[in-house]
């Protein structure tokens, strides 16, 4: 979580300096906007950045703003946003969210640390969301929307990175809905259903309910508490 914060950091000052002066920032100064945001990130988090575990972190953080800056910079010429917190009412649902950066094509999501499968971006629906809140800005659905993955190199190599586009339609859009009224009924019953197998969210790091969730096997939650404890 520190690394991709410090990278999503880097990118952040990166991509406001293009809408500032049209130019992006230089390749060291993204680095050291990760590594500033690093120190911060462990400082509030209690690790002593001097600790070899955090040590190498930092390191990590220093690779993963330099494959940012080789390989996803150069792909966002001409950025309209960054990192942009909206939220949009539809009907009785709220949408909210902060897309990491966006074109006058469409909107993109930073991913950092981990090889997302061919499709991710086609299915998913926190990409959707962030279609509405453009669209509620600008009054214009995105042409297309995106993930931006940077991840280790194999074996030690440099770090790498992906990218993912796909299309969206209206009728995207209005089959989401559908699902958040589904799931939102689903919840005023009282009915919570599991999330679908694989999903990254279901995590004890991502979901505040995961601990004490049914649908969690004790095997799982054994694992995740010898992974915290490490």
């Amino acid at each position: 979580m520190t690394i991709g914060s410090a990278v999503h950091e880097a990118a952040q000052k990166d991509n406001l300096e293009k809408i500032r002066t049209g130019e992006p920032l230089k390749l060291a100064q993204m680095v050291d906007a990760a590594v500033a945001a690093f120190d911060e990130k462990a400082r509030q988090e209690g690790l002593e950045v001097t600790n070899i575990e955090a040590g190498r972190g930092k390191d990590s953080a220093v690779q993963a703003a330099t494959g940012y800056g080789v390989h996803i910079s150069p792909l966002i010429p001409r950025p309209v946003e960054a990192e942009t917190a909206s939220v949009v009412r539809i009907g009785d649902i709220e949408l909210a969210g902060i897309i990491d950066y966006g074109d006058a094509q469409g909107i993109y999501d930073l991913k950092v640390g981990r090889r997302h499968p061919a499709g991710s971006a086609a299915k998913s629906s926190q990409l959707s969301i962030y279609g509405f809140l453009r669209r509620a800005r600008t009054g214009v659905w995105p042409e297309r929307v995106g993930l931006d993955i940077v991840r280790p190199g194999l074996k030690g190599r440099p770090w790498i990175a992906d990218r993912q586009l796909a299309p969206r339609t209206e009728g995207d859009y209005s089959a989401l809905i559908e699902r958040l009224k589904a799931t939102q009924a689903a919840v005023t019953a009282g009915v919570f259903l599991p999330a679908a197998e694989g999903e990254f969210t279901c995590d004890a790091r991502w979901c505040e309910f995961w601990k004490d969730c049914k649908y969690v096997s004790p095997a799982r939650r054994a694992a995740a508490e010898q992974r915290d404890e490490s």
